[in-house]
């Protein structure tokens, strides 16, 4: 599938809606912000791809991440000596929680253990909604709000697949299909369009045929001579 094959492997393959976005992300990366991160937004605006890349971009690719989820690693018993453990053997730990809304648990002895690890260990969490997860957690991580993806801040990405399928088609008309989904604003939906333009292009068939905006030029004023 046209998803798994240019699924994002770097945070340079990620849509971002807008360059605040990105340069705060990019900060993370780079090291010149700390903290735990919440990533939060709608679905398909990048929080879970960003989330699983933010590790690798910050430590390469020998970076750690916890395999366990958030309601098997509050079942350790000695939770602190688990992750501390993991620091030992390879450094630091990230801690990525998906779609963490309805997480349930032991939170007080969850959050006192993060604190006592301090840098040995770096939470990132994607949900829908950051309201619903729990105050102790919220007030422990920075958020980044990643709002809906439009049909602009797509093109780029989606451009460059398309070359790399062997279509190559003006931006405006690539834009004109991709905009029936702007209203979903998922990037899942955009690659759906993807697919439907390689899948034409391979079996010879037609494009479909789009209506531009273009400005219509002004009318020209005919004198009659002979008035």
């Amino acid at each position: 599938m046209l998803r798994e094959k240019y699924k994002a492997t770097t945070l340079n393959d990620c849509v971002f809606a807008n360059q605040t976005i990105q340069n705060r992300i990019q900060a993370y990366a780079s090291g010149n912000l700390k903290g735990h991160l919440i990533l939060h937004g709608p679905n398909g605006t990048g929080k879970s791809t960003i989330a699983d890349l933010l590790p690798y971009a910050i430590d390469g690719q020998d970076a750690y991440i916890e395999p366990k989820d958030f309601d098997d690693l509050i079942k350790v018993k000695d939770l602190r000596n688990y992750l501390e453990n993991g620091y030992f053997y390879w450094g630091k730990t990230y801690l990525v929680f998906h779609e963490f809304d309805d997480a349930k648990g032991s939170f007080s002895l969850f959050w006192k253990t993060i604190d006592k690890l301090q840098n040995k260990v770096m939470m990132i969490i994607t949900t829908n909604n950051p309201m619903k997860i729990h105050q102790s957690i919220r007030s422990r991580c920075n958020c980044i709000s990643l709002p809906a993806l439009t049909a602009t801040d797509v093109l780029p990405r989606i451009q460059f697949i398309l070359r790399a399928e062997g279509i190559n088609l003006p931006d405006i008309q690539v834009l004109a299909y991709l905009k029936s989904w702007d209203k979903h604003g998922d990037i899942r939906k955009y690659l759906d369009v993807v697919a439907d333009l390689t899948y034409l292009h391979k079996s010879n068939l037609p494009f479909p045929l789009v209506t531009t905006s273009r400005p219509k030029p002004a009318a020209l004023k005919v004198v009659n001579k002979n008035t």
